[in-house]
């Protein structure tokens, strides 16, 4: 069982959300019900962080001991002295935004201001600014600055003057509310009002206390101080009249939108609710195992909660989609090891404490303390007169929901095995899996009815149709009409138990394995999906359907497929998307999601997943995993050209510079709820119109650009295909530079007009010249160029004969096909007898898959090389093309089924060798057709039918299950017209009619002839 404390957080296996539906916290989950997102370090960001805000663009702003940080959701940008030196220190101790926007800067060096641009030093220089430590601003637009040395005004003029330097001394805080500024300083609360000044002591016992924070909240002002939790009545300060926060220390308030009032300190975190009710988690201690010494709470414009401790750095607070009880919320025990619900929608659940009910989030434990063997309950039913089955290690009890006892049976001693699932059939019939066997118990008797030999049933599921199916430590079996099935499925060599069983909206089924991922079933063929086809893990502990999806529990949480993928028997990978995933967040309230066992029991009550853990039960609302984010909004954050920078808010288009043609964009978006999950796409208007994928990068980089006017525009997105309404976009000019220039092209056309004027009179003077000497040569050249023609002639004969090669195998190729008689007299090859045969190589993609294209090439040369060692050397041997081969040869009619069987063995027998040593084993797939056909059927004018009918009977042996042949042949002799094409769409009413016959490899193989061909052209394409 695994303990609520997070002393070693960041290691901790959590469940955190990837879709959050909303940002504000729930007023009704207690503090650890939250999550905890511990903000990516991705710049060593340090623990200690002085203030946190966020600017209207949405922009959290850290002052750290690190410099000033701005903090976009995806990414940090870190702002220095040396980068910026009217940001003064590199050490901000305070921060603040205007109603203007402007972000205010306080550090030991002065103050600052950003306007989203760039930085302006308003104040240095100043001793009394070096202890700036509260910044406020009143109606009209004034700032007001506290610091060690007084109080001080920052008017519109930007002008600073002191307002009073005694007694307002020691300030930490400031709270503009209403017309009254509340100054906090040591012992006192200064109040302002139209300039008049008066003060409010604070009470016994906080004389030398500082005020070090300020928040007006239901009416009230509040202050915190090390001493306690104080709120002014009147005209004085009294202490909370909560004794649980009497004496505590607190550094900070917060009011937030949910009109609670947060309260924070080095040791102690507080909240007290609208109606008075204060929660007080034990942070310090129990929870946390050391101080946190949260420094600063802050609420941003979403709702979402941040908080800043020395310890934890940035931590951001937010909602869960998983709700949980466990021990805490009353369960006997967190430890849940069965899951079921009775027809009243009550859940019933199994800890090794006992049996409990859970109905409206109420729990009743129906059993008494002194319960023993809870432990051992690895499943549970309710029967139709709302008694409970439950099933152990050692055997079946019955146990009364009504009267919360357990109930004496007739079972004794007959099941004294280990029940791991029950179901109950229409016929109220209870099967009963066990590891011995599957047994079926009627109303007064118990039946062995089909035994195992030592593999042990680990799951039923009863189908629509009535059939069991039952999955095994070694496999999957069905059950009806009193036989059973052992089904066969592509498992790993290790233990692969199917430990989940469900039945698919259209009929299929779907198994989940201990090792091996899902197994699918889709009109009676079985598929089997891993991590390669896309799976987050292998080890599946539970799945369920609800809607159009199939719900997975794992070991890395909980995922999602659509069931249009899974009933798609010829899909190669599933798009998996993941729910409630285990990866860097952090919240007591959610550790262990997903139970890590194989009894992982979980159901679907209406739209609510409920799963068993080793914390309670939990529930996931499937819905609220389709409430999208909304999309982030993206920005371009720096635009870099021939060693320039350019700013990207630039009204008009900015003008690169002429010699060079490539420009360096970089860009990011605002997305605080789930940074880490932002892709993009960008175009170049002006280049293309077509959008490119970036993934997560946040650079693109154009180069070799031509002469022309460009906007680049970029949108953002944190879901599938859920792009930003906003486009963010940055417009430039090309111009061109001398070269590509108008000037020059109308130089360069003079000077080529002036060097062909000057060719053609240098032509001229030497044509005489020239004639003479070319006459001379004519004669000799004459001879020269009849010896050359004579070479050419029988390259040209060479090459003409290699065209028909195969340049990898060796063998010919198709296009000996297209001048058989004039070239190769195929005639000759097939005379009165002749099989053509279509030959595949079964599964070949898997080889160039798994080993590479060049090991594939080698098993294609080795595959030619088996096909020649049975045929004669008269066949005729071609490659096809890819791993398909076309054999014709002479064969009487009883040699012909004995040919094609010895060519699959021959295959079947070849060790493949691998240039890695290993060997690999293959098989292949065989249509053939007899010749002649019918009769008038000449080879030259019906070669066409005759491949073409080949291959619809390749397509049949590969729709059955590869490794085995098909042979066509003419029962009559018709004057079928079969050069008018299209033959292999016609197979079904020539077989119909009797015009062809067919034999096959083995006897299941069945002629398919729902359009044949069509299916044939699509499983080519998808080859």
């Amino acid at each position: 069982m695994c303990s609520n404390k997070v002393v070693k957080i960041v290691a901790a296996f959590v469940c955190a959300l990837v879709v959050t539906s909303a940002v504000a916290l729930d007023p009704e989950r207690t503090y650890f019900q939250y999550e905890f997102v511990e903000i990516p370090d991705d710049i060593e960001l340090p623990f200690e962080i002085f203030d946190i805000t966020q600017d209207r663009k949405g922009f959290i702003w850290l002052a750290t001991a690190r410099g000033l940080i701005r903090y976009n959701g995806l990414e940090y940008d870190l702002f220095r002295v040396s980068e910026y030196p009217e940001l003064l220190s590199n050490k901000p101790t305070d921060l603040f935004i205007d109603s203007t926007g402007l972000l205010y800067v306080a550090s030991r060096s002065g103050l600052s201001a950003f306007d989203g641009d760039k930085f302006k030093a308003l104040i240095k220089d100043e001793p009394w600014a070096t202890h700036i430590h509260a910044i406020a601003e009143d109606s009209s637009g004034s700032i007001w600055l506290g610091s060690d040395d007084g109080l001080w005004i920052l008017d519109q003029s930007g002008l600073s003057q002191q307002f009073y330097a005694s007694p307002f001394d020691q300030i930490r805080s400031l709270l503009w509310h209403g017309d009254k500024l509340y100054v906090g300083a040591v012992g006192v609360l200064h109040i302002i009002e139209n300039n008049v000044q008066s003060s409010i002591e604070l009470p016994t016992g906080f004389e030398r206390a500082r005020v070090r924070d300020i928040e007006s909240h239901q009416g009230h002002i509040w202050m915190a101080t090390r001493s306690g939790l104080l709120r002014v009545a009147g005209d004085s300060a009294i202490e909370v009249e909560d004794k649980s926060l009497k004496g505590l220390s607190f550094d900070v308030l917060l009011s937030d939108s949910d009109a609670n009032l947060w309260f924070a300190g080095r040791r102690h975190l507080g909240r007290k609710f609208p109606d008075g009710r204060v929660e007080l988690p034990n942070v310090a201690n129990d929870e946390f195992g050391y101080s946190p010494e949260i420094s600063q709470l802050f609420e941003d414009s979403s709702g979402r909660h941040w908080q800043t401790s020395r310890f934890f750095g940035l931590i951001l607070l937010r909602d869960s989609m998983v709700n949980r009880l466990s021990y805490s919320e009353g369960l006997l025990s967190p430890n849940i090891s069965a899951i079921t619900a009775n027809k009243r929608g009550a859940i019933i659940v199994a800890t090794e404490s006992g049996i409990s009910s859970i109905s409206e989030n109420i729990i009743r434990n129906l059993t008494t303390g002194d319960f023993t063997g809870a432990a051992t309950i690895q499943s549970m039913v309710v029967l139709p007169d709302m008694q409970l089955l439950v099933g152990t290690r050692d055997g079946l009890r019955k146990f009364d929901l009504q009267e919360s006892r357990f109930l004496p049976s007739f079972f004794g001693n007959t099941l004294r095995a280990s029940i791991n699932d029950l179901v109950v059939d229409a016929n109220k019939t209870v099967w009963v899996a066990t590891d011995q066997g599957l047994y079926q118990i009627g109303e007064n008797d118990v039946r062995l009815e089909r035994q195992t030999h030592g593999h042990s049933i680990e799951s039923l599921h009863l189908d629509s149709k009535g059939t069991l199916w039952l999955g095994t430590e070694n496999g999957i079996a069905s059950y009806a009409n009193s036989k059973f099935e052992e089904h066969a499925v592509e498992l790993s060599a290790d233990s692969h138990a199917v430990i989940s069983i469900v039945e698919l909206p259209s009929g299929g089924i779907v198994a989940a394995t201990a090792d091996h991922g899902l197994l699918v079933r889709v009109e009676n063929r079985w598929t089997s999906y891993s991590e390669q086809q896309g799976l987050p893990q292998e080890q599946i502990f539970d799945i369920e359907v609800r809607g159009q999806n199939l719900w997975m529990l794992t070991g890395a949480g909980i995922f999602r497929t659509s069931l249009a993928t899974l009933q798609n028997p010829d899909a190669e990978e599933i798009l998996v998307h993941a729910v409630v995933a285990a990866e860097r967040y952090r919240s007591p309230f959610l550790t262990n999601c997903c139970r890590g066992e194989n009894h992982a029991d979980a159901m679907m009550l209406q739209d609510t997943l409920v799963a068993s853990s080793d914390d309670g039960v939990v529930f996931f609302d499937t819905n609220a995993a389709f409430l999208g984010p909304m999309a982030p909004q993206p920005y371009i954050k720096h635009v870099s050209h021939s060693g320039a920078s350019f700013a990207v808010d630039e009204p008009s288009a900015v003008t690169l510079v002429a010699q060079h043609n490539d420009i360096t964009i970089d860009y990011s978006a605002m997305q605080l709820a789930r940074g880490d999950r932002v892709e993009f796409r960008y175009r170049l208007r002006g280049q293309s119109e077509e959008w490119v994928n970036a993934g997560r990068g946040r650079t693109a980089q154009f180069n070799n650009l031509l002469p022309g006017d460009y906007i680049f525009e970029l949108q953002a997105s944190a879901a599938p295909n859920v792009w930003s309404a906003e486009t963010a976009s940055f417009a430039f000019k090309r111009p061109p530079n001398f070269v590509e220039s108008d000037a020059f092209s109308a130089l360069t056309w003079a000077t080529l007009t002036a060097v062909g004027v000057l060719i053609v009179w240098l032509n001229l003077v030497f044509t005489r010249r020239r004639r003479k000497l070319l006459e001379t040569e004519i004669s000799e050249r004459t001879l020269v160029l009849s010896e050359l023609n004579a070479e050419l002639r029988t390259a040209n004969r060479e090459l003409e004969q290699s065209s028909y090669t195969d340049p990898l195998t060796g063998l010919v190729n198709r296009r000996v096909f297209d001048t058989a008689k004039s070239q190769y007299q195929l005639t000759d090859k097939v005379a009165a007898n002749g099989v053509l045969m279509m030959i595949d190589i079964d599964f070949f993609k898997r080889i160039n898959d798994s080993y590479g294209h060049p090991v594939g090439d080698e098993v294609l040369c080795q595959f030619a090389a088996v096909l020649r060692s049975v045929t004669r050397q008269s066949d005729l041997v071609a490659r096809w093309g890819g791993e398909e081969f076309v054999l014709i040869c002479q064969c009487s009619d009883d040699d012909a089924a004995t040919l094609l069987e010895r060519i699959c063995s021959a295959v079947r027998d070849h060790e493949f060798g691998l240039p890695d040593g290993r060997g690999a084993r293959i098989s292949c797939s065989i249509g053939s057709i007899r010749y002649p056909l019918w009769a008038n059927h000449t080879l030259e004018d019906r070669l066409p039918a005759m491949l073409e009918l080949a291959d619809a009977a390749l397509y049949i042996v590969k729709m059955n299950g590869r490794d085995g042949w098909v042979l066509l042949e003419g029962a009559k002799s018709p004057d079928v017209d079969a050069a008018s094409g299209n033959v292999g769409a016609k197979l079904r009413e020539f077989v119909e009619s009797d015009f062809l016959s067919w034999a096959a490899s083995r006897a299941e193989i069945n002629i398919t002839f729902d359009d044949t061909m069509s299916r044939l052209r699509a499983i080519k394409r998808a080859k």
